[in-house]
């Protein structure tokens, strides 16, 4: 996005027909590296803003679902979307998320 300040709004969806998603763990890591790194770990929630820690560079994010029987989705070894693709919005307004536990 060419600033050093970057933020990407991440929405996702799931579904699971036997015993419903319990949560849904989201990942990034750097472009070309092996290691992710968790955003969202095994959380209900189906958005995000993301803040990388490093402007600048691209990242690859992911996403799985964790099921109420405990079944875990097993994370892709593909890169979902790279965020050389993200759509820039300058002008977005962001509100803030709120997370509680039950």
């Amino acid at each position: 996005l060419g600033t050093e300040e970057q933020h990407y709004r991440l929405e996702w969806l799931g579904v699971d027909a036997s015993s419903g998603i319990a949560g849904y763990t989201v990942q990034y890591r750097v472009a070309g590296s092996d290691t992710w790194e968790s955003i969202v770990d095994n959380q209900q929630m189906q958005s995000v803003i993301f803040s990388p820690p490093a402007g600048g560079e691209s990242f690859d994010l992911r996403v799985f679902a964790r099921d109420h029987a405990g079944n875990v989705e097993q994370p892709s070894s593909e890169t979902f979307i790279p965020s050389a693709q993200a759509i820039h919005m300058p002008n977005a307004i962001m509100l803030p998320i709120v997370m509680t536990k039950n």
